[in-house]
């Protein structure tokens, strides 16, 4: 047969070439997981991931499991230098869109305390007038 067919090593994973597997959950929702290169099924579902993330899934929540072809060679996998890069930066704009909120949050308290009658900023778009 192919390449692709599954070996079973001495810790009872059963390896592959990096693959991609779509989980179906029983509550409807699915979870795509590319790079699986190791299944391992005992009371919960084991995969281990080209890039060295290891998913523990329970079986009763699972109701089915798509296994797609290997990971084409031109999509490389996201190293876990870049999962951390990709994370500060969203912690970063994140903490910053906090601080803006913060700020406009205070700003609002100050413009109250000095014009108490004035009321609250509209929160929709005003309706554009057609002259004709």
């Amino acid at each position: 047969m192919g390449t692709d067919q599954p070996v079973i090593d001495a810790e009872g994973w059963t390896r592959r070439p990096p693959h991609t597997q779509i989980i179906h959950f029983v509550t409807g929702l699915k979870r795509t997981i590319p790079g699986v290169i190791g299944v391992r099924e005992n009371e919960m579902v084991h995969l281990r991931c080209a890039a060295g993330v290891e998913w523990r899934l329970n079986k009763s929540q699972i109701a089915a499991v798509e296994l797609l072809s290997a990971t084409p060679p031109d999509v490389p996998p996201i190293r876990v230098e870049q999962w951390e890069t990709i994370y500060a930066e969203f912690s970063r704009v994140q903490h910053t869109l906090g601080d803006l909120d913060n700020r406009i949050q205070a700003l609002r308290m100050r413009l109250n305390a000095l014009y108490p009658g004035l009321p609250d900023a509209p929160t929709s778009k005003p309706t554009p007038t057609i002259r004709q």
